[in-house]
């Protein structure tokens, strides 16, 4: 989204040279204070702050010293947030994992707790302020976090929890004005907003620093995996929208970082450019040039409609935190933002509940069972292991690989022997039919499983290790999506199509006599999606399977095939791949390349032209693994592409994107083809 030109060249003239303070209340209309952490070591790198070599810093509008130090004692200074009257600053001590509060002019520091101080709220009836910590799980570079809980900034001592059901991200965690709701990972990257009120969350977007609107509206934003974007949500996830935030003249397309809303919901603070490749990645590798800014929404949230430069030295500057006088009173109102786009009505799935031990919607879903009486809530999250990508529907696209649910094993063997019963169910589309058998599940010893399902060519098949045979059901006439169930109760096994009886064994399974319940999802040998994958501890009778079926099938409503644009395109130039360390914590990514167009393998499509340059993403990197050279494109070497727009592929938006050619503006395409596909 390009922001408009004149508002750019007014709001950003006399963007060089020294900062004056007056510059920044003209920005912002009002009394306007800034903090952040500033690194002095010779790398400029400490872009999360955990290091020693650190300083507090602050720029105040009102008095004229433009940037100074808080805290000018050389240490770590994490996450540094100010207090709602602007007044004091919260940081943290992550060696220690302690935090501080300390006045604006650096006296009266004082200790408040231990952890890693996350936000500071303060409670609208009582005016009490409330500090919200966590603590770090495992090792200190972890951005995992547990056990939030809120401290009394004037009483320490009095400590309540807040959140304990899941983990969460330390990258940012901000609350809604009334505090009953709050944006942030749970954990990275699942980005989403929690109901702090009824200890649910909804999973809004894979991401970092995610946040919630300083209202409460409930408007709220991902930052996605390039780093240049936030996707912006409104409540509920009826529609969503990405906003650049790497659009000020001085990023120059590079990425971004820190960005966080202030406590006025048109104002956010953001770090950049980041254009220095560091250990990791070219975050990672921070440097001098990265200073502070100050972003403006549009009255819409459409797009920055100016930027502000806070900083100007040649140090690294990181995790900016902004307060606006009056910013507490600034509202959002959500009746006069743009209209929602049509979207196909939310499906209440699973419908049948009792017995349910897993429910996986897809990765763009919070998966969690909510809490029943005698049965806690549980995330559902699914390890993805080897050639694997997510899906336009954000499923599970297999092309050799495997996937597993997360921590579910004990427990469904506990169950399953208890009750000598149980039932999956899953929306299974192949990738083809022409294909050789192969299984796509199958559950017990890996080596030896108890059974398994199987999809050969057209054919859907069941093999229980008691029988040996296979029951076999020709089901397929074209690659379409097919609910697939499997009960196994002690009097029968059978296997159900799109709700409908599709065969089985009598005599059932010895599920009591059973000693592992691993699952395992895919094969090195299949090809296809999976999605809605439902595990319950009994057996469903013939009703509930019917009537899941048929709610697991209307997930298909609304959705439209894509254009798709097979083409002969010479590669021009190519990002450079980087090493699999380099881009953690992420374990799979996309690299742009830019292709110049040669030839179509069926008609020229309206859009795309002979001699046309294109930007393509192409999967590099899956589990932590580069792709073999052979799948990846050598300038001057012409390749076969199967290209969709990247618009279509709504997936892709978090996923880490490794760009770094010339040509930044170009039309932008993904090849669909299979990972491994030589080109």
């Amino acid at each position: 989204m390009r922001v408009p030109i004149l508002i750019c060249f007014s709001l950003l003239a006399g963007i060089a040279g020294a900062e004056e303070p007056t510059a920044i209340r003209k920005f912002t209309e009002a009394h306007t204070r800034v903090v952040w952490v500033q690194d002095q070591g010779l790398a400029n790198s400490d872009i999360l702050a955990v290091g020693q070599k650190l300083k507090l810093m602050g720029f105040d509008s009102e008095d004229g010293k433009g940037e100074r130090v808080v805290l000018g004692e050389m240490r770590n200074y994490a996450k540094p947030l100010l207090t709602p009257d602007g007044q004091r600053v919260v940081f943290s001590d992550q060696p220690s994992q302690k935090f501080y509060v300390v006045n604006w002019d650096g006296t009266g520091k004082k200790l408040l707790g231990d952890g890693l101080a996350v936000d500071v709220w303060r409670d609208p009836v009582d005016g009490e302020e409330w500090v919200y910590a966590a603590k770090r799980v495992g090792k200190p570079e972890n951005v995992t976090y547990r056990n939030l809980r809120r401290v009394k900034l004037s009483a320490p001592k009095t400590s309540q929890k807040v959140w304990d059901q899941t983990q969460v991200g330390c990258d940012n965690f901000q609350l809604s004005a009334d505090g009953t709701r709050a944006g942030g990972e749970f954990p990275w990257p699942n980005g989403g907003v929690a109901d702090l009120k009824n200890n649910m969350w909804q999973k809004l977007d894979k991401g970092c620093w995610s946040s919630i609107a300083p209202d409460n509206s409930g408007l709220s934003w991902v930052f996605d995996g390039p780093h240049r974007n936030l996707q912006f949500h409104r409540p509920g996830g009826t529609e969503s929208w990405k906003v650049q935030v790497n659009s000020a003249p001085e990023m120059k397309g590079a990425e971004v970082f820190h960005p966080r809303w202030s406590n006025h919901v048109r104002y956010f603070g953001m770090t950049g450019p980041y254009s220095v490749q560091g250990k990791v990645n070219v975050i990672s590798g921070g440097g001098p040039q990265v200073e502070i800014f100050l972003g403006r929404f549009s009255p819409g949230f459409r797009f920055v409609e100016a930027w502000h430069q806070i900083t100007r030295n040649e140090r690294g500057d990181f995790y900016p935190d902004v307060w606006i006088e009056g910013g507490e009173k600034s509202i959002i109102d959500l009746s006069e933002l743009e209209n929602p786009a049509v979207t196909v009505a939310p499906v209440t799935w699973p419908v049948v509940v009792d017995g349910l031990m897993f429910a996986w919607t897809s990765s763009s879903q919070t998966n969690q069972i909510p809490d029943r009486p005698g049965q806690p809530g549980r995330a559902c999250q699914i390890q993805l292991e080897g050639r694997m990508v997510p899906g336009r529907f954000h499923d599970l696209e297999f092309h050799g690989g495997t996937a597993a649910p997360e921590n579910l094993d004990a427990l469904l063997l506990a169950a399953v022997n208890s009750k000598k019963s149980m039932t999956v169910e899953m929306l299974v589309t192949p990738a083809s039919v022409a294909s050789s058998e192969a299984a796509f599940f199958q559950i017990g010893p890996p080596e030896r499983p108890y059974c398994r399902l199987l999809q050969g060519g057209s054919t859907l098949s069941f093999h229980p290790l008691k029988s040996g045979v296979g029951q076999v059901l020709p089901q397929w006439k074209t690659p379409a999506p097919v609910v697939v169930t499997l009960s196994l109760t002690p009097k029968k096994s059978a296997m159900y199509a799109d709700g409908k009886y599709a065969g089985g064994f009598s005599g059932g399974q010895n599920l009591e006599t059973w000693t592992s319940a691993q699952i395992r999802l895919g094969s090195p040998n299949w090809r296809g999606r999976l999605e809605a994958v439902a595990i319950y501890s009994r057996g469903l009778d013939e009703t509930e399977i019917a009537e899941q079926a048929v709610a697991t099938r209307a997930r298909l409503l609304g959705r439209k095939p894509v254009a798709q644009y097979r083409v002969t395109a010479k590669c021009i130039e190519r990002s450079t791949i980087p090493p699999p360390p380099q881009i953690l914590p992420y374990r799979r990514a996309l690299a742009l390349h830019a292709f110049e167009v040669q030839k179509f393998a069926e008609g020229a499509p309206l859009k795309l032209k002979v001699g046309d340059r294109i930007l393509v993403a192409r999967w590099v990197i899956l589990d932590g693994q580069v792709l073999p050279e052979s799948s990846l494109p050598k300038v001057g070497d012409s390749a076969e592409l199967a290209l969709e727009l990247v618009d279509e592929h709504p997936e892709l938006k978090s996923e880490r994107q490794i760009l770094d050619v010339a040509e930044l503006d170009l039309p932008l395409y993904y090849d669909v083809s299979e990972p491994l596909k030589t080109p």
